[in-house]
C-alpha cells in the first residue's frame, strides 16, 4: 500500500473517535453534591389494590307466560317469588268448581304453595373492620361505613323477599271457597289451626270462617255443624288464641254465633235437626241451647221436626213456649191437610191464586223484626197486605236462593194467627213433613186428653185442638167421632153447632157419613099428629124425639152444604194446580147427562201419592167425587135423571125437601152408611110452578164413600 494512503486513513480514524464524544484528552474530576439540612421520608408503599374477581354472567330467565292459563306450578311459584303483579289474577282461575274432578287437589296444591311464605334466609356473619392505633380517624370512619353498608346490604336483601299482603290472602281464601274440593276445606281449616303458615293473618280466622260460611255445600256442612256444636275444636289453635302476635283472636263463642246466624238465613231443615239433635245430646252446652233453641222453635215450617223434639223433651222449654209450639203445631196441621188433599178454606172465597200465593215468604230475621215492631206498639205488616202484594207480583212469593246455598224456601206462619185458612198453600215436602209430625200416636194422645177435659167445642174455625181433631183421616179416629155423636145425640145439635164440621176449614171427609149415622127423620103428617097436647111424660119424650130427628136432619144437611162449599173452592184450586181430572173422572160412580154443562170438579182420594210419603201412619180410606154445572132442565126433574151406580136416584133416594136459601136437598145413603150421594139445587121456590122453572144457578152433586169395615 502506498505511504499516502496509510497517513489518510490514520488520519481519519483519530477523527472519528473524537467526533463519536469520546475524550481524547485526561477526564475531569467530579464535582462533590451540595449537602442539605432536612433528610427525606421515605415515601408510605400503597396496599395493594384488590384484584377484581370476574363474576359469571347468568343469562336472564325468559318472561313468564303471557296467557295465564298455561302457567303451572313452577310459573306460580317464580311470580310468588318475583312479586309479579299477576300473582292474583292466575290465582284467581283456580277458584272455578272442581268438585269431583281430579284436577281439583292439583290446583288446591298450587294455592298452598303461593300461600306458604317464602323462606327468609339467615343474615350472613360479617366480620366487623379491625382498628389498630396507628390508623388515623379518617380511615376508622371509612372502614366503619363500609361495614355498616354490607349489614344493610344483606338485610335489604331479606326484606325484598316478596309477601301476600292480606288482600291478596282474602282473595285466595275466597279461590278455596269457590273450588269447592275437600281438599280447599281442608287447607282452609289447617290455616286456621296453623298447620299452614301465611304471611299476614290478622284477619285470618274471620275471613275463612266467612268464606266457609259463603259457600256451603255437602263436603264443607260438617264445618258448619262443628262451628256451632264445638267451636273450640274447629279452632284448635296450635299458638294460643287470645294474644298472638299483639293480635286478638275470634273467640269460640264468636265463632258459633257467625255460624248460627247463618243456620238462620241459609240451612235446610235436615240440618237444623241435626243441630237439635246434638243440643238433645248435649244439654250442659247452655251457651249453644241459650242462642239456638230460639231459632229452632220459630216460626219457620222447616223447623217442625226441631220444634217436636224440643217439645217433647223435658225441661227445655218454658210453660209458655210448650204452648206456643203446640198451638203451631195445630195450626199447621190444618193448613198441611188441606195441601195434601187441595182444599182452601171458605174465607172471603179467594179465588185460585189467592190460595197458591196465600203465604209470604219471610226470612227468620223479617219474622222477628215484625214481631218485634208490633210488639213495641208499631205497626206489623197484616198478612193481607202480603197477600195482595203477592198476588200482584207472584214472583214476590217465591224469593230466589243466593248462588252456593242450601236455603230453601219456606214460609214463615206466625202462631199468633188463629184463623188457619191462611195457611193453606204449603208447598207438598212441608205439608209431608208436618203431617209426619202432628199425626204421630203421641202428640194425638196429649190433643184428646186436652179435648176430652171439656168436651166442648169453643168454636167452629178457631178452636185448635177440635179442628185438628176432626182433620185425622186416621184408621180408628172416624170411630171415635162416631161414639162422639151417639153419645151426644140426646143433647141435640145445638151443643155442638160450633164444631168444626160446620166451620170453614177442611175436615176429615168420612166425618160426614159418621154424622148420618145419626138417628134422624123427616117423620110422617100423621105420626105428627098423633101427638096430643096433653101433659104426659110420654108425649113430651115422643115431641122430644121428633124436636131432636129434625134438628139432627137440618144440622146434618147444614153440615153437607158446608162440604160441597169446601170442594167448590178446592175445585178451584186443583184446576189451578193442573191435577189430572179426567183420569179420576173415570171413577166418579154418578153420572152427569151430557147436555148438563159441567163448571167444575173436584175429586180426591186417600191414600194418594202424597199421603204415601208420610212415614208411621194408616190412613182410613176415603173417596170424594164433586160435580157443578148448569142445567136448563125443570128443577123438580133432575134428580131423576141422575145415576148413582146403576140405579135411578129417584128409586133410591130419601129426598127430604126444606127451605135452604132457595135450595133443594136429596140425599141417599147406604144401610151400612159407608156411601152417600147428595144433590143441592138451586130454585126460586118449593111451589109447583116454581120448582118446574130451571135451576136458580149450579147444581151440586156430591159423592162419598169409604171402606166398608170402618
Amino acid at each position: 500500500m502506498k505511504p499516502t494512503i496509510k497517513v489518510l486513513i490514520v488520519l481519519l480514524l483519530a477523527f472519528g473517535v473524537c467526533v463519536s464524544g469520546l475524550s481524547c484528552g485526561p477526564k475531569p474530576k467530579p464535582k462533590k453534591p451540595k449537602s442539605t439540612k432536612k433528610t427525606e421520608k421515605p415515601k408510605k408503599q400503597e396496599p395493594p389494590k384488590p384484584v377484581k374477581e370476574e363474576v359469571p354472567v347468568v343469562p336472564a330467565k325468559p318472561p313468564l307466560p303471557q296467557d295465564l292459563t298455561q302457567w303451572r306450578q313452577k310459573e306460580f311459584l317464580r311470580a310468588r317469588e318475583e312479586g309479579d303483579d299477576r300473582l292474583d289474577e292466575a290465582c284467581g282461575m283456580l277458584g272455578a268448581p272442581f268438585e269431583n274432578k281430579p284436577e281439583a287437589s292439583s290446583a288446591v296444591e298450587i294455592l298452598r304453595s303461593v300461600l306458604t311464605p317464602l323462606p327468609i334466609p339467615d343474615m350472613p356473619e360479617i366480620p366487623k373492620p379491625q382498628f389498630t392505633e396507628d390508623m388515623s380517624s379518617s380511615e376508622k370512619s371509612r372502614l366503619e361505613r363500609e361495614y355498616k353498608a354490607k349489614v344493610k346490604a344483606e338485610e335489604d336483601k331479606i326484606k325484598n323477599i316478596p309477601t301476600l299482603n292480606s288482600r291478596s290472602i282474602a282473595a285466595i281464601i275466597e279461590i278455596l271457597g269457590q273450588n269447592g274440593d275437600d281438599a280447599a276445606w281442608k287447607l282452609l281449616v289447617d290455616i286456621v289451626q296453623r298447620r299452614q303458615t301465611v304471611d299476614d293473618d290478622s284477619d285470618i280466622e274471620k275471613n275463612i270462617v266467612q268464606t266457609i260460611l259463603s259457600h256451603p255445600r255437602t263436603n264443607n256442612l260438617d264445618l258448619i255443624f262443628q262451628m256451632i256444636t264445638q267451636p273450640k275444636v274447629f279452632l284448635n289453635p296450635v299458638i294460643p288464641l287470645n294474644e298472638e302476635r299483639g293480635r286478638k283472636r275470634l273467640t269460640p263463642t264468636q265463632v258459633r254465633s257467625m255460624a248460627i246466624d247463618w243456620m238462620k238465613k241459609n240451612s235446610d231443615p235436615e240440618f237444623r235437626e241435626r243441630v237439635t239433635d246434638y243440643i238433645l245430646a248435649h244439654p250442659e252446652d247452655i251457651e249453644l241451647r241459650t242462642q239456638a233453641i230460639p231459632f229452632l222453635i220459630s216460626g219457620l215450617v222447616g223447623n217442625i221436626k226441631c220444634m217436636y223434639k224440643i217439645y217433647m223433651a223435658p225441661n227445655l222449654l218454658t210453660v209458655n213456649d210448650r204452648e206456643k209450639v203446640e198451638r203451631y203445631f195445630l195450626n199447621c196441621s190444618t193448613g198441611a191437610f188441606a195441601s195434601i188433599t187441595n182444599q182452601a178454606s171458605l174465607a172471603g172465597k179467594p179465588s185460585p191464586i189467592d190460595v197458591i200465593n196465600v203465604l209470604t215468604v219471610r226470612s227468620y230475621d223479617e219474622a222477628q223484626a215484625l214481631n218485634n215492631n208490633a210488639g213495641s206498639g208499631g205497626e206489623a205488616q197484616t198478612d193481607e197486605t202480603s197477600e195482595d202484594a203477592n198476588i200482584e207480583n207472584p214472583e214476590n212469593s217465591q224469593k230466589t236462593p243466593q248462588k252456593g246455598t242450601s236455603r230453601r224456601i219456606e214460609p214463615y206462619v206466625d202462631t199468633q194467627i188463629n184463623d188457619s185458612f191462611r195457611m193453606m198453600a204449603f208447598q207438598p215436602e212441608y205439608a209431608i213433613m208436618i203431617l209426619e209430625v202432628v199425626w204421630q200416636n203421641d202428640f194425638i194422645a196429649r190433643q184428646k186428653q186436652t179435648w176430652e177435659k171439656t168436651m166442648e167445642f169453643k168454636s167452629r174455625d178457631q178452636d185448635p185442638t177440635s179442628r185438628f181433631l176432626m182433620a185425622l183421616p186416621l184408621v180408628g179416629y172416624r170411630q171415635y167421632w162416631d161414639d162422639f155423636f151417639t153419645t151426644a145425640y140426646q143433647d141435640g145439635p145445638l151443643k155442638i153447632d160450633k164444631m168444626p164440621l160446620m166451620g170453614y176449614l177442611p175436615t176429615d171427609f168420612g166425618l160426614i157419613l159418621e154424622l148420618k149415622k145419626v138417628k134422624r127423620n123427616t117423620l110422617p103428617p100423621q105420626q105428627k099428629k098423633t101427638v096430643t097436647s096433653k101433659n104426659t111424660n110420654a108425649n113430651k119424650a115422643k115431641l122430644r124425639q121428633i124436636e131432636l130427628q129434625g134438628a139432627w136432619m137440618e144440622f146434618v144437611r147444614q153440615a153437607v152444604k158446608m162440604q160441597m162449599e169446601r170442594c167448590s173452592v178446592a175445585a178451584a184450586v186443583q184446576k189451578a194446580l193442573e191435577v189430572d181430572v179426567e183420569k179420576l173422572k173415570a171413577r166418579t160412580p154418578f153420572n152427569i147427562p151430557e147436555e148438563a154443562h159441567i163448571l167444575s170438579e173436584y175429586h180426591m182420594i186417600l191414600p194418594n201419592e202424597k199421603t204415601k210419603l208420610i212415614q208411621g201412619i194408616q190412613i182410613d180410606p176415603v173417596e170424594i167425587h164433586y160435580v157443578q154445572f148448569q142445567w136448563d132442565v125443570p128443577a123438580f126433574t133432575i134428580p131423576s135423571k141422575i145415576k148413582y151406580k146403576d140405579a135411578l136416584t129417584k128409586q133410591r133416594f130419601n129426598a127430604p125437601r126444606s127451605s135452604d136459601m132457595g135450595s133443594l136437598w136429596f140425599e141417599y145413603t147406604t144401610p151400612d152408611c159407608t156411601e152417600s150421594f147428595d144433590i143441592r139445587i138451586p130454585v126460586a121456590g118449593q111451589s109447583k110452578e116454581e120448582l118446574r122453572e130451571s135451576p136458580r144457578g149450579p147444581v151440586q152433586v156430591m159423592s162419598i164413600r169409604v171402606r166398608s169395615n170402618n
